[in-house]
């Protein structure tokens, strides 16, 4: 396991940082790493052999303290390649306490032979935050469609002053982003236009997709 020093990590900064994933959101915070690594927005893990049940205590700790520190948690993982490897990795994060995996129904976009999938974080305020999946897998939407398998959360609080909300869960819509109001609409409409026009053809389900972390096979996908 490293912190961020491993090429991985600067490769999907810079993936992101580049607007491929049609969020100009995760742009911003990924422009704002690579300006300097003291005051990282992104905590970046990159683990190099398959994750294990001793792996999760601490997994458990960066998400915290990345909450502490007002940081989204990115995990990459980027030996894993194939849509078993993205299975096996979602059920070993099941074992601990405060992961959830489940399937998600498809709604009108439904595509056949694919099954979604759901990981879920329990914060410590006892509230889930759903976690986003990267993979480079045909299966996923194109804007999950990353040079690594990868999974990020932020698991804080309604922390977002420019989007207050009520609702008992937590999303990246959430994370505290130091901009002001004009600023913050205006990557909120971009990332609306440019997420509207990456997932219209073939066409997905954008709002379904907020509660979904990967994309898999059925025959792969967990049960």
């Amino acid at each position: 396991m490293t912190h961020g020093a491993h090429h991985a990590a600067d490769h999907f900064i810079r993936w992101l940082s580049r607007g491929f994933s049609g969020c100009q959101f995760a742009s911003f915070l990924a422009r704002e790493n690579q300006k300097t690594q003291a005051n990282d927005r992104i905590l970046c893990t990159t683990f190099l052999e398959d994750l294990a049940a001793e792996d999760l205590p601490d997994i458990e700790h960066l998400i915290d303290d990345a909450a502490a520190r007002e940081q989204i948690a990115l995990f990459l993982f980027p030996r894993l390649r194939t849509p078993r490897d993205v299975a096996a990795l979602a059920l070993t994060l099941s074992q601990h306490e405060r992961w959830t995996c489940s399937n998600v129904e498809w709604g009108a976009a439904k595509r056949d032979g694919c099954s979604l999938l759901s990981l879920n974080w329990t914060t410590q305020s006892g509230a889930p935050s759903s976690a986003i999946g990267f993979a480079p897998l045909g299966s996923m939407p194109v804007t999950r469609r990353a040079p690594y398998v990868a999974i990020a959360l932020w698991s804080g609080g309604h922390q977002n002053e420019h989007k207050p909300s009520d609702r008992p869960e937590i999303g990246f819509v959430d994370f505290p982003i130091s901009i002001d109001k004009a600023a913050h609409d205006e990557l909120w409409n971009g990332t609306r236009t440019d997420v509207r026009e990456l997932l219209s053809d073939p066409p997905e389900d954008a709002v379904l997709l907020r509660r979904v972390t990967f994309c898999l096979p059925d025959e792969t996908a967990c049960s």
